[in-house]
Order: C-alpha cells, then sequence, then structure tokens
C-alpha cells in the first residue's frame, strides 16, 4: 500500500515539477525541477515519519528502523521515477546524476527522520521544534541565499549561531550537490554528510537522555 501510495505521490510530483519548471522556469531548467521535486519530497518524508510516529513507541529502536526502512523506499522510489523521466523526455541516462540523487534523498531524509526523537522526547514542545527544525530544513536554500545579501553583522552572527541548531548549510550544500555536472563539490558533499551524522548521533543522544527519565524504554 505504501509503494503504490508513494508512486502515486511521486508520480504526480514528477508531473507537477514538470508543468511549473516549463511554464515559470526561463532558465536552468535542471536545477529548478530538482528544487521542486526536492521541496515536494522532504514534505512527502515528513508527512510519513509523523504518521509512523503516532504508533506506540515502547520500542523505540524497532519503530526508528521502520521509519528509515520506509524512507529508503521513498528515496528508491524518487530515483527510479526521475530516471524514467529522462529516459521518456530526454532519452538519455546519467548514472552519476542518479547516485547522487539518491544518496542526497537518503542522507537528508535521516536527518529530517530525527523528528521522531524529538516528537517521543520533547512532544510537549512539539510547537517549538517544528517551527524551528522542520522550518529551517524545508527553507534552508532561502536562508543560505539570504546570507550573500546580509550586511548586518548581528543577523549573520545569529545565522551562523542557528546553523549549529539545525545545520541547514549542510543541507543545502548536499542539495547543491547534485545541482552540479560530475562529480564537482563532493568533497563539500562528504563534509556536509559527516557533518549530518554527527548531528544525527549527538541529538538522537540528547534525545534518548531526557527520553529515560519519561518513560521506559525497551529492545525487541
Amino acid at each position: 500500500m505504501y509503494i503504490l501510495l508513494t508512486l502515486f505521490y511521486l508520480t504526480f510530483v514528477i508531473l507537477l515539477s514538470q508543468v511549473l519548471t516549463y511554464n515559470v522556469t526561463l532558465i536552468n531548467v535542471r536545477s529548478a525541477f530538482y528544487s521542486i521535486f526536492w521541496i515536494f519530497f522532504m514534505i512527502y518524508v515528513l508527512i510519513t515519519i509523523f504518521t509512523l510516529s503516532k504508533k506506540s513507541n515502547l520500542n523505540i529502536i524497532g519503530n526508528y528502523l521502520e521509519i528509515i526502512k520506509y524512507i529508503l523506499i521513498a528515496s528508491l522510489i524518487g530515483t527510479f521515477l526521475i530516471i524514467v523521466r529522462d529516459i521518456v523526455l530526454f532519452n538519455e541516462l546519467n548514472t552519476a546524476s542518479y547516485l547522487k540523487i539518491l544518496f542526497s534523498f537518503l542522507i537528508v531524509s535521516i536527518t529530517i527522520s530525527l523528528i521522531y526523537f524529538l516528537n517521543i522526547s520533547f512532544y510537549k514542545y512539539r510547537i517549538i521544534w517544528i517551527i524551528g527544525f522542520i522550518g529551517t530544513i524545508l527553507i534552508s536554500s532561502l536562508l543560505v541565499e539570504s546570507e550573500i545579501f546580509l550586511r548586518d553583522l548581528r543577523l549573520k552572527s545569529f545565522l551562523n549561531f542557528w546553523n549549529l541548531i539545525v545545520p541547514y548549510k549542510s543541507i543545502e550544500q548536499i542539495r547543491q550537490f547534485v545541482i552540479f555536472e560530475g562529480w564537482q563539490g563532493w568533497e563539500l558533499f562528504l563534509i556536509s554528510t559527516i557533518h549530518l551524522l554527527i548531528y544525527w548521533f549527538v541529538l538522537i543522544s540528547i534525545c534518548l537522555y531526557f527520553r529515560q527519565f519519561q518513560s521506559k524504554w525497551q529492545f525487541e
């Protein structure tokens, strides 16, 4: 059921992205298509995680592994549909591009999956972390672009500080890596990936530390 729903949704997103790209965008069509698809894909991942987070959270690790499984399925389906699109519309294949898309989907989706631990550990403060964490991820591109035009040092300092709370710069660097030709920018991609994995580990540790004072949790 989930696979069919994901296929239907992402197929619709590809068609919508294609229409918006060719009717609104005048330049850099490929980049615009990917940016639109990226946003809708991340929204779908968010909805999936929130839906699965409503299940009983006594078995925390088991539930989280189930979330990772669904993230992997969505990433594979999203990449597959992009491959089909390229074959149908352009009659071409770009293996490097598809690998980058798959890796970027997986890494950023795993970062987003942290909302599962935020949900079970800080449910009372969900409005704060929904706006702060999820909102920052969704507008990471705008935040990075805005820094270029900022002249106020206090605002720049605040954004640098906020990047420590939610690493939006690393998320945006991973997104941009897909747009580059070939494997250009792989060093930044690798650094950003390591940064996000460290962030993932630290935030999970903090959440589980607070969780143990609220209720018992067990492994299965």
